[in-house]
């Protein structure tokens, strides 16, 4: 069957044209597990192929099903109903997303955790939240998720693996392989903790900037008062003593003198 649109409804026809089920939908998605997400009166259920009404529309967002599963959305929670209709999850809140891979960032009790859109997490709901101006935990990158733990940050991959520990104080998405880290310097910041600055909810000071890879070591020491985000294999950096040049993805330094 095809999916037709007349005069902004949706309805099916089989291969000859005759009409499965009229137009009466505002939506009309794809079918997963025999079931099509369809809004009719302003909210979303589900129909068969049929177009017979199997779950009742009472959603204002929903996702497609996956492996038997699929996301809803009712005021301002999120849980995962079964085929039937039936609530097969705990109710969450959205944080992010759902991403073009269609995982979503929920929270629940100020912790955040990444779900799959099948109900299966690939991070538990554990991670702190964001208090802090200049923290993000929702923006995947070259498949490694930002996680928090406390006033730091680290990173997880998409197998829900914990490869960074959170020990930095900002964290920037990974570019080409390499992530800009930071910590505050132990030198210029006189009272200062990344405790308090989460406390004061504003990241200011003086950093280290460097470079971490997705297993975690520092390929560019935390040695650069500022720092870009490496372009064709370079970045601009700028040091202490004022000066400045580039740096190569393994740390080698293109100062003049």
């Amino acid at each position: 069957q095809a999916a037709c649109n007349i005069n902004g409804l949706w309805g099916a026809v089989d291969i000859s044209g005759n009409w499965i089920y009229e137009p009466q939908f505002t939506e009309l998605g794809e079918y997963r597990d025999g079931l099509s997400a369809a809004q009719k009166n302003g909210f979303f259920g589900f129909v068969d192929e049929s177009g017979k009404t199997v779950i009742d529309f009472q959603y204002e967002n929903v996702l497609d099903f996956y492996d038997g599963k699929c996301a809803v959305f009712v005021g301002d929670e999120i849980y995962f109903i079964n085929t039937k209709g039936d609530k097969v999850s705990d109710s969450y809140l959205r944080y992010a997303g759902p991403d073009p891979n269609l995982n979503l960032h929920v929270m629940k009790d100020d912790k955040w955790g990444l779900v799959k859109p099948n109900g299966e997490f690939i991070l538990p709901v554990y991670y702190d939240l964001p208090k802090a101006m200049g923290q993000a935990v929702h923006e995947i990158s070259e498949d490694m998720v930002p996680i928090k733990r406390g006033a730091l940050l680290g990173y997880a991959n998409m197998k829900g693996e914990e490869v960074v520990p959170p020990k930095y104080v900002t964290i920037d998405p990974f570019c080409e392989g390499l992530s800009r880290v930071s910590i505050l310097h132990p030198e210029y910041n006189p009272g200062k903790t990344a405790e308090s600055m989460e406390a004061d909810g504003d990241i200011s000071g003086v950093f280290s900037y460097g470079f971490i890879d997705k297993l975690g070591n520092e390929v560019v020491p935390l040695q650069y008062t500022s720092a870009g985000r490496f372009h064709n294999g370079i970045t601009f950096v700028r040091t202490l003593r004022t000066t400045s040049g580039y740096i190569s993805e393994n740390g080698a330094e293109f100062f003049e003198d």
